[in-house]
């Protein structure tokens, strides 16, 4: 069936383009104090089990390797994270979601709460998707498998954990070819929020639309015209396609598709009002078996554009395309993985924006590595930071940008501490936006051979720090429980419970467009200097809006949409920036004279 057929599409008028079940033979102390969460009924301080970390859901036939896509997390707004996870073996299955905050107190009870929808016992794999917001609740994304149908849904969470409704997004197709399911979403201006999803018949395609708060359909579009899920050189089954924010209120996303019997790599941008920029089926950027190319993923240059980077055979290729669709970089960038380039043992790559218009990668065979690109092209950390600091297997990284042009790492390390005995480690590091440590490599949690820590996932804490959340399978008992813990800046635990936590924060201009002024409200964490500058789309500095020492705290400026010559600049669309020593954030807004 088409896409939400059923569906009368709306058109957009708006003027913005068990306690804990885990028996240790042996536990790996880290250095590192985090801890673990006893779920309650009331707020709970979960970071304060020494040597141990939250274990957020106690799960019984959870399979992280064959449903990857069955759990996802996201940054609440509000220095805390929430969490939500498919319990495909409860009775009956259940969506179950959890707010934590910095400190690790869960906001919403034992176990979190749950969608109260009942989930079909037809099918295996849940995929789930969430979103914040922008008060402190969610959206959550998943999917309802009945005997005869599948059903995409999302649902909304208040702050304080309450579901409001739910509404269908489309029925994906019936099972066959395209048996993979995956969903993400987006929050955009407004409280609107973009979902992307597979359909998986009658044709294979990638799908988004955008709804408001209140779960009204403003409109659908395909982002390309075909899509499969198969990947022949993944190791799991996780999805082959990737999506962020656009940063001009709509989505840049990338795919992997087989079903033309050769691996093409492709990439759309989906405007503010569902109108796809790139063509009907996108920018195609690499093809060629022979090459096995994989797992994109993607980032946005601030501007509009996008850059994206894939796997093949031991390698990591990139390209960068403008606003427009059009590649930067003639022939791609290609970064060596390691002196072993086996795509057999080729890691996915994950990627973040740097925070000045660049990108850091990390990536890998056996050997993980972390690189900094700038926009032009330009490589800056060398030959690349090797981020592990043993001997042995490391996969599944994960970053996110840490406000001050550097990254959080996260990652599996699979060793051998004792010959014939394997011990899988959760390790972690800071790297500045010179490739040097802040802190680690550094081991986040060991269990030796009980427990296998794997597939993690950061989320940024606002403040240089990050909440890690991942599966961590029981070996005895062959499944997976979700479990998080969280660094600070430092890479020293979350700070204790009660002290008060300010992050710095850029907000959007209010109004946004406007014409003919615009104010905007920020937050910083400590005293020290500050500067706010306005930019055009190529960069260039039109004005200044602050440049002064100031106290820790909000702040607001105010901008008339004149440059620093004091002369009204025309209509577009200007990029705002405020850098500190915390770091720097980024926002954009449309002058519509």
């Amino acid at each position: 069936m088409s896409c939400l057929s059923n569906r009368e599409i709306e058109t957009h008028t708006r003027d913005k383009i068990s306690p804990c079940r885990f028996t240790f033979a042996r536990v790996y102390l880290i250095a590192l104090a985090i801890v673990v969460v006893f779920p309650g009924a009331a707020a709970i301080a979960a970071w304060d089990f020494p040597g141990a970390q939250a274990e957020v859901f106690d799960l019984d036939g959870f399979d992280a390797e064959s449903e990857p896509e069955g759990h996802a997390c996201c940054a609440d707004g509000f220095g805390g994270m929430i969490v939500a996870v498919c319990d495909a073996a409860a009775s009956p299955a259940r969506i179950r979601v959890s707010r934590i905050t910095r400190e690790g107190d869960e906001l919403w009870g034992q176990g979190g709460t749950a969608v109260p929808h009942t989930i079909g016992s037809v099918g295996t794999h849940a995929p789930v998707g969430i979103a914040p917001d922008g008060s402190g609740g969610a959206f959550v994304a998943y999917v309802e498998t009945w005997p005869t149908y599948d059903l995409f849904r999302f649902a909304h969470f208040t702050a304080a954990g309450v579901f409001e409704r739910s509404v269908s997004i489309d029925n994906p197709g019936t099972a066959g070819e395209y048996e993979h399911l995956s969903i993400r979403l987006l929050p955009l201006a407004n409280g609107d929020i973009l979902p992307v999803w597979t359909q998986r018949s009658p044709t294979a395609k990638l799908h988004a639309a955008r709804f408001t708060p209140t779960g009204a359909l403003l409109w659908h579009t395909d982002v390309n015209l075909g899509y499969s899920h198969g990947d022949y050189f993944a190791t799991d089954t996780r999805t082959t396609w990737d999506v962020v924010s656009d940063g001009f209120d709509g989505a840049l996303v990338t795919w992997l598709r087989l079903n033309t019997g050769t691996p093409e790599i492709g990439a759309q941008r989906i405007g503010y009002d569902g109108a796809v920029w790139w063509g009907a089926d996108g920018r195609l950027l690499w093809s060629g078996y022979s090459m096995g190319f994989h797992d994109p993923v993607i980032a946005g240059d601030v501007l509009g554009g996008a850059f994206v980077v894939t796997s093949h055979v031991g390698f990591i290729s990139a390209q960068h395309l403008d606003l427009w669709g059009n590649p930067q970089w003639p022939g791609g960038l290609l970064l060596q993985d390691s002196s072993t380039p086996y795509w057999a043992l080729s890691t996915h790559p994950a990627i973040c924006a740097d925070g000045a218009f660049g990108f850091i990668v990390v990536h890998g065979n056996e050997d993980l590595y972390a690189q900094r690109v700038d926009y032009w092209g330009a490589i800056l950390w060398g030959a690349g930071v090797a981020v592990g600091h043993r001997a042995g297997q490391q996969g599944w990284p994960s970053i996110v940008g840490d406000g001050a042009q550097g990254a959080v790492l996260g990652w599996r390390d699979h060793y051998y501490g004792v010959p014939g005995q394997p011990w899988h480690v959760l390790t972690g590091m800071r790297l500045d936006g010179s490739g040097s440590p802040v802190w680690g490599p550094r081991d986040l949690y060991s269990a030796w051979t009980v427990h296998d820590p794997h597939g993690p996932r950061l989320v940024t804490d606002g403040a240089g720090g990050a909440f890690c959340v991942f599966p961590n399978q029981d070996i005895s008992q062959g499944d997976d429980d979700i479990w998080a813990l969280g660094v600070n800046a430092a890479g020293t635990a979350s700070r204790a419970a009660g002290l008060p936590v300010t992050t710095l924060r850029l907000e959007p201009g209010r109004p946004n467009p406007f014409n003919p002024r615009t104010t905007f409200l920020y937050s910083l964490p400590s005293a020290g200097h500050a500067r706010l500058t306005v930019h055009d789309v190529r960069g260039a500095r039109i004005a200044t809006l602050v440049d002064a020492d100031l106290p820790a705290g909000d702040g607001t400026a105010r901008w008339d949409g004149l440059d620093g010559r004091g002369v009204a600049v025309p209509s577009g669309v200007y990029v705002v920036r405020l850098e500190t020593a915390a770091g720097a954030r980024t926002m954009k807004v449309t002058l519509a004279r």
